[in-house]
């Protein structure tokens, strides 16, 4: 048995043989082939970077430098070579002047925000191929790369300071968009302050920089995001009042309402005979006051308190708009009016639309009404799974004024939508043209759907126009006013026992 055993082993040890040998030649094989390809496969190690290097050794060392430039008082050691990507130096080089075979260049620089770093980064900026700037020194190199007409380091700095804006830098921006004739920087920085003017509770240092020009278009636009009513416009100028006349103050945007308030209390108290604006200190912003939409600050009583008890603007200035008022009311109650006839001629809209906004800080269902005689337009709107809705309410919801129970009222609207970053920066916007619906009796419409792009918080703005007569020509005139006589400014007083 053990023979036997021993006989049906035999072929198999033969065959473990040729198996061995088998997968011992494919070994060798695949050896073979594992080295062949070991020797075209290249080997990576990292060298020096030839951009770090030219840079290095050319631009920072000076190393074979075959001109000298002299700007801000520092000497360059550069290359006439690299210097020639810039069309300013290439047109020196290469034209009939004096300095096109001088191995010294003076450069008369008479810009301010030119500096000795703005220099370093632009001149640097033709011996690599990247740069790195910090938003705090993004003026200056811009203002180099104008001089020396760099037309992609323009782009880049036009690009940093859309990119980086926010309270803190926003002013400066503007004013260097102003200076270096950037038209939509100057856009994208005045749309800034438009969204961000009422809505940005957190850091309202940004107003300490914004002159009266600036804010006075602002004031007047009717894309300032309103947040609330138009009176909050009012009490904001406050602040910016009182941040103007202390630049030194810093503190929580909590204590600078409350500071705002004592500064022109204790004015009224050194000089009562005199609202702020006609003193010698408050002329000066009295035009800014002016562009504020005072038809529509009187039509709320505790607006009419605020204006009265501050002492900062003589409400008999603005008696015509108390009569213009009074009128339309009796036009609308008495049923001659039910709103705009057709959607409104855009600059008389423009001018004289109704701004109110609200911010949603989270995703959720809201509804809001604004404070204040609406002329018996009881209007809601509401946002709800990214549909933004009006309804004009009658009877299904509790009112705190008067309604008209008119069959149909219509009425004129705009309504702008953005979302914004941390910074305040605008991610997605959208708006609707100028649109007249007719409301009928506790009816809602839908007004806008926004799309997945639009992330919280949401700035919600609304211009909006109930009656059809609203094209009034009085604008108020700050030498006008100042030169009226007191017993006239006078005239109107609140009755205190009415509130």
């Amino acid at each position: 048995m053990g023979n036997k055993l021993a006989k049906l082993g035999s072929p198999n040890r033969q065959s473990d043989k040729g198996t061995t040998s088998l997968k011992r030649k494919r070994l060798q094989d695949n050896e073979s082939t594992d080295e062949e390809e070991e020797m075209h496969t290249p080997k990576k190690k990292r060298l020096p970077s030839t951009s770090k290097y030219i840079y290095q050794k050319l631009f920072l060392d000076g190393e074979n430098s075959d001109i000298t430039i002299t700007a801000s008082g520092k000497e360059w050691f550069l290359h006439k070579v690299y210097l020639s990507q810039s069309p300013y130096f290439s047109c020196m080089f290469n034209g009939s002047w004096s300095e096109s075979s001088s191995k010294n260049v003076v450069i008369d620089v008479a810009d301010p925000n030119i500096d000795e770093t703005a220099l370093k980064i632009t001149f640097g900026s033709l011996y690599q191929d990247y740069i790195f700037i910090k938003p705090v020194e993004v003026v200056g190199v811009l203002a180099t790369a104008i001089l020396l007409q760099l037309e992609g380091l323009i782009q880049h700095c036009k690009e940093l300071m859309t990119d980086t804006l926010s309270s803190k830098m926003v002013h400066i921006y503007y004013e260097a968009s102003q200076m270096y004739g950037l038209q939509e920087l100057e856009k994208d920085c005045f749309n800034w302050l438009l969204s961000n003017f009422l809505a940005n509770k957190q850091d309202q240092n940004f107003l300490k920089n914004i002159s009266i020009d600036l804010m006075t278009r602002l004031v007047v636009s009717p894309d300032l995001y309103v947040m609330q009513v138009e009176v909050d416009v009012y009490s904001q100028l406050k602040k910016w009042v009182f941040l103007q006349e202390n630049p030194s103050w810093d503190s929580t945007a909590k204590n600078l309402t409350t500071d705002a308030a004592d500064y022109f209390k204790q004015l009224h108290k050194e000089n009562p005979s005199e609202c702020f604006l006609k003193t010698e200190k408050g002329k000066l912003y009295l035009p800014v006051f002016c562009k504020i939409r005072w038809q529509h600050v009187i039509n709320d009583l505790a607006s009419l308190k605020l204006v009265e008890d501050d002492k900062v603007f003589h409400l008999a200035w603005i008696q015509p708009f108390f009569e213009q008022q009074w009128k339309k009311m009796l036009t609308i109650e008495q049923g001659r009016d039910h709103g705009p006839d057709d959607v409104p001629e855009e600059d008389i809209f423009n001018k004289n639309c109704f701004r109110c906004g609200r911010a949603l800080p989270v995703e959720g269902d809201y509804c809001w009404r604004w404070v204040g005689y609406s002329y018996g337009i009881d209007l809601l709107v509401s946002y709800s799974n990214s549909l933004i809705s009006i309804k004009r309410n009658t009877h299904s919801q509790l009112c705190p004024g008067a309604v008209s129970l008119h069959p149909y009222r219509s009425i004129a609207y705009r309504i702008k939508v953005a979302s914004v970053d941390e910074k305040g920066r605008t991610t997605t916007d959208k708006s609707t043209v100028l649109t007249r619906i007719n409301l009928l009796q506790d009816t809602e419409h839908v007004v806008m759907l926004l799309d997945k792009k639009f992330k919280f918080p949401l700035y919600v703005s609304m211009n909006i126009m109930v009656s059809s007569n609203n094209d009034f020509q009085f604008d108020l005139e700050p030498s006008r006013l100042l030169n009226k006589d007191r017993s006239v400014q006078t005239c109107l007083q609140l009755p205190h026992d009415e509130y």
